[in-house]
C-alpha cells in the first residue's frame, strides 16, 4: 500500500493472532517493528530477519535462525524436511506450529542455503566425531 501524500509504503501484518493496523516498510521491502524499540526475546536482543516468521536471538539455539515465538530452529525443520517429512507431518510433529511458520522456514533455508548447509554439516556425527576423539585421547595423555 502507498501512501500518495508522504511517498511511504505500508504493509498490514497479523502477528501471533493479533492484528496489527499497518506498519512502514524500510528501504529493503520489509515490514518495520511497531515501534522503533529493540524487541528483546527473554531480556535479549531478537535480530530479525527478512522472513517474518524467522529470527535471530543471541544466546538462544547458539544464535542459530529460530523461529518467532518458538525455540525450534530452521535447522530442525530442514532436517526433518530432507529426512523425507512431508509439510503436514512436520506440522503433525509440532502442533504449536502454522503452516506459514513451517514454509517460512523452508523459504529461509532456499535464501539462505550456504549458511544453513553448514549449520546442517556441523549438527552431524562425522563433523564431531574426528573433534570429541581428539580431544578424548587428549584428555587421556593428560590424565597418565
Amino acid at each position: 500500500m502507498l501512501d500518495i501524500l508522504s511517498q511511504e509504503k505500508y504493509c498490514y501484518v497479523n502477528e501471533m493472532g493479533k492484528y496489527v493496523t499497518s506498519r512502514k516498510i524500510d528501504e529493503r521491502g520489509v515490514c518495520m517493528p511497531q515501534n522503533t524499540q529493540k524487541i528483546h526475546y527473554q531480556g535479549k536482543p531478537i535480530e530479525r530477519t527478512e522472513h517474518p516468521h524467522i529470527v535471530k536471538v543471541q544466546g538462544v539455539a547458539s544464535g542459530e535462525p529460530i523461529i518467532l515465538g518458538t525455540r525450534i530452529m530452521v535447522r530442525t525443520i530442514i532436517e526433518h524436511y530432507q529426512l523425507g517429512s512431508s509439510i503436514e507431518e512436520i506440522l503433525w510433529d509440532f502442533p504449536h506450529l502454522t503452516s506459514a511458520q513451517v514454509h517460512d522456514a523452508l523459504s529461509y533455508y532456499h535464501d539462505h542455503q550456504q549458511e544453513m548447509d553448514g549449520l546442517l554439516a556441523q549438527a552431524t556425527y562425522e563433523y564431531w566425531n574426528p573433534r570429541l576423539t581428539k580431544r578424548h585421547r587428549g584428555d587421556a595423555q593428560a590424565l597418565s
